[in-house]
């Protein structure tokens, strides 16, 4: 396939990466159950393992299919992008539930997935752990994720974690600054995002922290506060715990400079060479993105996540794995992405 991967180069890579791995784990740590960045779609009561959106509307089982390397150079509004944008969550969120996510992981080779909330305006925290719960209750391939409220006092967080931890065994805390609202160019907001972290650490609780834009909220300032500019304002040292700064701190942010300006990748190497408990992701962005990030950052601070299921865990696996190839890695250092870097922060026995 010309400026891509055919389904038989996908199989091809998805089998070397189940033998290079062997019996380890596969982790994803980017996944979400339900659709978060809006927050507008609902669902029925689960019938056999799938919930869906709609009633009469029949699922169907994921397949592989063609990957586009690059993405065609389409000139379009902004707000013409995000309209597009959103009718393409709801659709990719037409149906979720532990069998969907496990057929989408099956696909890909993944044994484990982070399912991770996002608290916002538009979508109760009750309600999306309640789904996560559903998920999580009777199978240990997914593990549950939380994100404090905004209503949540700073002065009770530490609280509400330990309700979240004791009722849904949470394993990993989501932050989302853009879409929570939490303000990162004011001191009140950085004190907010480090008392969430002081908080985690003293339950030993990893986060997952959305890094970059945030394009789907428009030109306003909250689509910018998780910058990794901002982030680089944060004191690090209130946790001792992993905090995997995601999507390689870039999402959304690409300009005329590429998929990340030379002042953010050098903002993610400051972070992650000085802070031992700072890794990132690799979820939910572009090979381009993907490429120009493994060429800099040291594996052992990245983490396989693929932001199913905006994203297909397969699309966003072998994009990594081709993305090595292509830069002369050792084979073998898939694994440490995908299996040794999570059980490490995870803790995964």
């Amino acid at each position: 396939m010309h400026n891509g991967l055919d389904v038989s180069a996908i199989r091809s890579y998805l089998d070397a990466l189940r033998d290079m791995c062997g019996s380890a784990p596969i982790v994803d740590i980017h996944v979400h159950a339900t659709e978060v960045i809006k927050g507008k779609v609902r669902y029925g009561k689960p019938h056999n393992g799938v919930i869906s959106a709609s009633a009469g509307d029949a699922y169907k089982r994921p397949e592989l299919a063609n990957i586009r390397l690059a993405s065609p150079q389409v000139m379009i509004d902004s707000a013409r992008r995000n309209k597009l944008s959103e009718m393409a969550f709801t659709q990719n969120y037409r149906h979720t539930g532990p069998q969907v996510l496990g057929q989408h992981m099956e696909l890909a080779n993944i044994d484990k997935a982070v399912l991770l909330p996002v608290a916002s305006a538009n979508y109760s925290m009750a309600e999306q752990m309640d789904i996560i719960d559903f998920f999580c209750s009777n199978d240990d391939r997914f593990l549950a994720g939380y994100s404090i409220p905004a209503d949540v006092p700073d002065a009770m967080i530490y609280d509400d974690l330990a309700m979240a931890v004791q009722r849904f065994g949470v394993r990993v805390v989501k932050i989302h600054p853009n879409i929570t609202g939490i303000d990162l160019t004011e001191k009140a907001g950085r004190a907010r995002l480090q008392e969430i972290l002081s908080a985690c650490g003293r339950h030993a609780l990893p986060v997952v922290l959305h890094g970059g834009c945030s394009p789907i909220l428009g030109d306003v300032p909250a689509s910018r506060y998780s910058s990794l500019h901002n982030l680089s304002a944060i004191d690090w040292a209130v946790t001792s715990a992993p905090v995997v700064i995601a999507h390689f701190g870039i999402y959304g942010c690409e300009n005329s400079e590429g998929p990340a300006s030379e002042a953010s990748k050098q903002a993610l190497l400051d972070l992650l060479n000085s802070h031992s408990q700072l890794f990132t992701d690799t979820s939910g962005v572009s090979y381009e993105a993907i490429l120009t990030m493994l060429s800099i950052v040291d594996p052992a601070k990245i983490i396989f996540g693929s932001d199913a299921l905006y994203v297909p865990a397969f699309r966003q696996i072998v994009l990594v794995m081709h993305a090595l190839h292509e830069l002369g890695h050792d084979p073998f250092t898939i694994k440490k992405i995908v299996c040794d870097n999570a059980a490490q922060v995870l803790n995964l026995a």
